[in-house]
């Protein structure tokens, strides 16, 4: 009976040593700056229905709400951000962009050149990168959450117009002799595309594939059958947007997720993935140029037509080249490259300043960031993406988060995770979670 009571005692639990209460870790308080996210949320949501005829809300005061927000929720969450470090790089790359174009605008003043025009796309780059730099990765999955929901609501916008709009719009375009027909957010362009309430088609490609890709990543979605219902219906939206550059994005976006050297697909998949992806790409590459030429409007040759008035702004002597023509370059050419538009409206030094945070875009450790980057700088190569808030704002938001989503986390939770593996493992789980990566979003 001595043997079994004593076997009992020593199975018995026991308190904590003194030694154990002041290395265990606190418990958390709550970081989550619900005030930012918010802010950031209700821009995004703004950005994406305030083109719609239905909210019929000023031009410039839905720029300085989609500006003013995520100022005003970091400002409110102050106290929870204070204590987060941040790397400066995201917020210099925003602020020398936006240097640029106050500098050129100047420069430019004789064209036709207003506040906003200055003012939105230097508060998109500084404000965005800021905030950017403050997420943490649960935050910046919240932020993913509203994207999902941005993308479905356009989606199921984008059908309903459809079906409301199409035999008007065939009707009329019938009537009136034409191929190209503009009316309630639809757009007839060959075949049937739809804009939702964004205001572009490729605006709703854009909303649909960078949902889908928070989809796929399962990080904001979580539950599998509510997965595959988005899945269905965002690739529909794409669809209805006719976009070939934003399903050709979605594509880039994929390769550069499993290609990832965090990707949490094993090396042996990514490659036959990849493999099977290739030729896959160049056939629908081939396939679209050559749509492209006979078919549509926003044709390839079309977009190429913006090369000749960018050769003429760089050949331009003195400062013509480095500082661009302002906004006489983009009311007489529609460059639908991003690159092209900012070389000419804001010289070599606009493109300058743009290319590094495009690379630091990127460059980012999560693979998911990567991808959902890609699929907005994809869209750079055939849309003037920057001079719609939607993905101008996503474009610096990314920028910012870039490392800080993956780097960041809020005070106290890596003693919380220390502190739980050290009680179950011991000391080395301990040692060896201090030099452990931070894990990718």
């Amino acid at each position: 009976m001595s043997v079994v009571r004593e076997h009992k005692q020593r199975a018995r639990p026991v308190g904590l040593t003194a030694t154990d209460r002041a290395t265990r870790a606190p418990a958390p308080s709550d970081d989550f700056a619900r005030a930012l996210v918010m802010g950031i949320s209700i821009a995004i949501l703004l950005a994406s229905l305030y083109l719609s005829p239905a909210l019929r809300l000023p031009h410039a005061t839905a720029e300085m709400l989609i500006g003013g927000l995520p100022v005003i929720g970091a400002v409110v969450s102050y106290g929870k951000l204070a204590g987060r470090t941040r790397s400066p790089g995201p917020l210099a790359l925003g602020a020398a962009y936006g240097a640029a174009v106050v500098v050129t605008s100047i420069l430019n003043l004789g064209t036709d050149t207003s506040f906003l025009m200055v003012a939105s796309p230097v508060a998109s780059a500084v404000v965005m990168t800021f905030v950017g730099g403050l997420l943490t990765r649960r935050e910046l999955l919240a932020i993913g959450r509203v994207l999902v929901l941005v993308g479905a609501l356009q989606a199921l916008i984008a059908m309903m117009e459809v079906q409301a709009r199409a035999p008007w719009a065939i009707s009329l375009a019938a009537t009136a002799d034409v191929g190209y027909v503009v009316r309630s957010n639809l757009v007839l362009d060959g075949f049937l595309r739809a804009s939702g309430s964004m205001g572009h088609p490729i605006l709703l490609g854009v909303a649909c594939s960078v949902a889908l890709l928070f989809v796929l990543a399962r990080g904001a979605v979580r539950h599998a059958g509510l997965r595959m219902l988005l899945v269905a219906l965002l690739g529909w939206g794409i669809a209805l947007s006719g976009s070939r550059s934003s399903l050709a994005a979605l594509g880039f976006a994929v390769v550069i997720y499993f290609a990832h050297r965090h990707s949490p697909t094993r090396r042996g998949l990514r490659t036959l993935i990849l493999l099977a992806l290739i030729p896959l790409t160049w056939l629908y590459v081939s396939s679209t140029i050559d749509e492209a030429r006979e078919v549509s409007p926003f044709s390839l040759t079309n977009r190429l037509s913006g090369w000749g008035r960018f050769l003429e702004t760089m050949s331009r002597p003195g400062a013509g080249a480095i500082f661009g023509q302002g906004r006489d370059f983009a009311l007489e050419t529609v460059a639908d490259n991003q690159f092209l538009t900012t070389a000419g409206r804001f010289g070599i030094v606009g493109l300058i300043l743009l290319v590094p945070a495009v690379a630091y875009a990127l460059s980012s450790r999560s693979p998911l960031l990567s991808a959902v980057s890609a699929s907005v700088l994809f869209m750079f190569l055939s849309f003037d993406a920057m001079s719609f808030s939607f993905t101008s704002s996503m474009f610096w938001l990314l920028v910012g988060a870039s490392r800080a989503a993956v780097e960041m986390r809020a005070p106290g939770l890596d003693a919380q995770v220390l502190g739980r593996a050290a009680g179950r493992h011991g000391g080395s789980r301990r040692r060896g979670l201090q030099h452990r990566r931070p894990v990718a979003v």
